[in-house]
């Protein structure tokens, strides 16, 4: 990864962060952590419990696994993380025009490969409008060759995962923010609607997570 990418990056993080905070408040350098959405997610945790309980929430522990994760130009890392969330999830997805929910595992996922991310406004600047696009639509292959399409709210452990490996760390993104020029050009050179969803993400962005068995 040259240089260049490396500070596009930063420049369109740091960006969000001020964005979304006060526009007086100084910008830092790392993304805000993913928040719970206010509407119902598309994949729910199974064990949170009754969310009108008054009693304070458990932080969720940590599931440590080896994943090999492929980015938007083909390069592929692979290394240990530690995925914050509940061995059990609750997916709802659709087929034959049937909404179903069916309970997984973390441990039986055999991949988790993006399908589209769609542009939301999250700041308007004198150079420009700052978009950042997030997953719209995904799909989760179980080790029994089962695959569900799931269209919705993407599973917020996912939005950035921390790997491990000789290499040392990194910080990976299922997200990216791009700037809307006034002359109507992407500051990341990436062509696209500002409507509608992308079926083609950012060269470093997370396009595929494959979870070799143990």
């Amino acid at each position: 990864m040259n240089r260049r990418r490396h500070l596009c990056m930063a420049i369109l993080l740091a960006g969000l962060v001020s964005g979304e905070r006060n526009a007086g408040a100084e910008s830092e350098s790392r993304p805000t952590p993913p928040r719970r959405p206010d509407n119902p997610a598309t994949v729910r945790l199974s064990n949170l419990g009754n969310e009108e309980s008054a009693a304070p929430e458990r932080e969720t522990p940590g599931i440590s696994l080896r994943v090999s994760i492929v980015l938007g130009n083909g390069r592929e890392v692979t290394g240990s993380t530690e995925l914050r969330t509940p061995e059990t999830l609750v997916v709802r997805h659709t087929r034959d025009g049937i909404l179903y929910e069916k309970t997984i595992s973390i441990r039986d996922i055999a991949s988790i490969e993006l399908k589209r991310w769609e542009g939301r406004l999250v700041a308007q600047r004198s150079e420009g409008d700052l978009y950042r696009f997030s997953v719209r639509d995904y799909q989760i292959e179980m080790r029994d060759g089962f695959q569900m399409t799931v269209q919705g709210n993407f599973l917020p452990f996912l939005e950035q995962v921390v790997l491990e490996n000789a290499n040392g760390s990194v910080t990976l993104f299922s997200y990216w923010l791009d700037l809307l020029r006034q002359d109507g050009t992407w500051f990341t050179g990436l062509s696209g609607p500002v409507a509608g969803t992308r079926v083609v993400c950012h060269e470093d962005v997370i396009k595929k997570i494959l979870f070799p068995r143990e």
